[in-house]
């Protein structure tokens, strides 16, 4: 019935306004967008407007004005929307005008104006996203929507029967604190509507609106819509055009909302108001599942943007996963921890990182999966079928045939753990004479177990460390020497530190104990630079977070040292702006993770 073409019968009553709040949305308060509320969480709203002359009255040749309908109207939009999953929401909307100047046009002659209190239509919309702009930087989602006449049809506040539409709604990712919306729909009506110079009955509508994030919480945003009767296109005065202004603030972690603007109409046709204004307050639930899915949302449009690569995701949230859950899977509690324990948990067990000797027990399991996922002849290989770890497995393999003369990996496991105990453990210490014959092969094993399963190096590192904990610098610690030339401070070795770590290691404390007792020789240098740096794993702000934390920390130690009062040092942090060796290969990154000293 709604979607019929045909005019059953005429009404002189219909809908003074035009433009309703949005259900859930969290970057525009009146356009909507392909986002939604997330499963489970639920919204509430009470948008408080105030409407001058949304409705004027014209002559039936449309030339001249008569009067206004509605000349001013105090309106209150209660919203409730829930999630029902990540992508499908519902949502309801009703409108209570507490005071409305209304002028009945029907009644000839025409009376006085009166104020009234109605409640308006009751509107049921449901959004279906079926493209998340946060993946692919535009979305796209769906919105039908019905409106429900509560008897404010009969001053003007609402229609009077049942329509029913839906929106297109798409919107793009301009910048990372930037975006657009757009919406494309019609709405339907059974009653061909006719007072005076107004005829219509079914309705296009439009919007489109842009919002920017200018601080943490706060957004601005610019909004306009319009609509035109489908049986009078080119009617002006049947496309109302609104554009309005607004600000929003989200306060801090309570889940409520605050949000102000005002607007006019740039064509002041139908159903436009020639001044809108509102203050609206709303509250979304914000539940610890809420603020795990915003924060790997904020992530993962850095990768839509390409400011980080998913592997530099991936390291970011194994970290900050480390942190929030428990060692044992079997002590999660949904109640406590971070939902995305889960995926942690899986990382943990589909990636086994081999540091090694004490590793082999695991390196059996490793290797049988691998042999079940690989063919037996190398020239068999089909990277389309085969595990990507396969040609490092048929490698790997030769290498266990020549060390064992034996093709079962159970086999070299056995032969594995006794050359652990009859092989140094640092390869510099092997001596020929006291130590096994193999041992030279067992360290080349050793180099080669690790990288089996990583399938690229910044997981490995990442979760070499997330698994092991360990520092991977060297621990050995050698004598340096300390050169000072125009501007710099060198020493012998660098100053290195291991994956996302700010710790000192012995090797770099013996290069600051030369480095402070030079400093205490040379009295006339007056201020040191102390240059942070870090590899590019990682977001900009997190690298420049840490290159600063690492300026200190040697800071601190020279000052722990003794150097004298009056050498000013002065941490700094550059983050992964000024490498010093390619970042494409573990040793690369490891070399920029360094301090530099500058001189003045």
């Amino acid at each position: 019935m709604l979607f019929s073409s045909n005019s059953f019968a005429t009404t002189n009553h219909f809908q003074a306004f035009d433009v309703w709040p949005e259900v859930g949305d969290r970057y525009f308060l009146t356009i909507p967008s392909s986002q939604g509320l997330y499963q489970n969480q639920y919204a509430f709203e009470l948008s408080n407007s105030f409407i001058y002359r949304s409705l004027d009255l014209l002559n039936s040749a449309g030339t001249a004005r008569v009067g206004s309908i509605i000349s001013y109207a105090f309106a209150h939009f209660i919203s409730a929307g829930f999630g029902i999953t990540d992508f499908w929401q519902a949502g309801l909307i009703l409108p209570i005008f507490s005071q409305a100047r209304f002028t009945d046009p029907i009644v000839t002659p025409t009376p006085a104006a009166v104020n009234i209190m109605r409640v308006g239509d009751l509107k049921f919309t449901t959004k279906l996203r079926v493209i998340n702009n946060v993946q692919h930087r535009w979305g796209l989602a769906f919105e039908p929507f019905v409106t429900i006449p509560l008897k404010g049809d009969q001053k003007f506040l609402g229609e009077g029967k049942v329509t029913g539409g839906v929106k297109a709604i798409g919107d793009f990712l301009i910048t990372e604190k930037i975006r657009a919306a757009l919406f494309a729909g019609v709405q339907f009506q059974r009653d061909q509507v006719l007072v005076s110079n107004i005829d219509y009955q079914h309705r296009l509508l439009g919007g489109l609106g842009f919002s920017g994030d200018v601080r943490k919480g706060m957004t601005l945003a610019i909004e306009s819509q319009a609509s035109a009767a489908l049986n009078h296109f080119s009617n002006q005065n049947l496309i109302p055009l609104e554009i309005v202004g607004d600000a929003s603030w989200d306060i801090g972690d309570s889940g409520f909302k605050m949000s102000a603007g005002g607007g006019t109409c740039l064509l002041c046709g139908t159903r436009a108001a020639h001044v809108r204004g509102f203050l609206n307050i709303g509250y979304r639930r914000v539940s610890v599942n809420y603020k795990s899915k915003k924060k790997a949302e904020e992530k993962m449009t850095l990768v839509t943007l390409g400011k980080i690569t998913e592997n530099q995701l991936l390291a970011e949230q194994i970290v900050e996963l480390k942190e929030k859950c428990p060692a044992n899977p079997a002590e999660y509690n949904p109640q406590i921890h971070d939902p995305a324990c889960l995926r942690y948990f899986k990382i943990k067990e589909s990636i086994v990182i081999l540091t090694g000797p004490t590793s082999n027990a695991k390196f059996t399991e490793v290797f049988l999966k691998l042999k079940k996922n690989c063919p037996a002849d190398p020239k068999d290989f089909d990277p389309e079928k085969h595990d990507a770890g396969c040609p490092k497995y048929f490698a790997l393999k030769e290498e266990i045939v020549s060390l064992t003369g034996e093709q079962g990996e159970e086999k070299f496991t056995e032969v594995f753990l006794k050359l652990k105990k009859n092989c140094p453990a640092d390869p510099k210490d092997f001596d020929p004479e006291k130590h096994d014959a193999s041992c030279p092969k067992y360290f080349e094993l050793n180099k080669k177990i690790l990288p089996l399963m990583a399938k690229t190096d910044e997981e490995r590192e990442v979760v070499e460390y997330i698994l092991q904990g360990g520092n991977r610098d060297g621990d050995g610690i050698s004598e340096n020497s300390i050169t000072f030339t125009k501007g710099e401070v060198r020493t012998l070795a660098p100053v290195h530190f291991a994956f996302d770590k700010v710790d000192l290691t012995p090797k770099a404390k013996s290069i600051l104990n030369d480095l402070s007792d030079a400093l205490i020789r040379h009295s006339e240098i007056h201020k040191l630079e102390i240059v942070g740096h870090a590899d590019p794993i990682g977001t900009l702000e997190a690298n420049q977070r840490i290159s600063l934390k690492r300026a200190q920390v040697v800071s601190e130690y020279l000052m722990l040292r003794g150097v004298p009062e009056e050498l000013k040092l002065v941490p700094m942090g550059v983050g992964d702006k000024q490498p010093v060796a390619p970042n494409n290969t573990p040793q690369g990154r490891r070399e920029n993770r360094r301090v530099e000293f500058l001189t003045k």
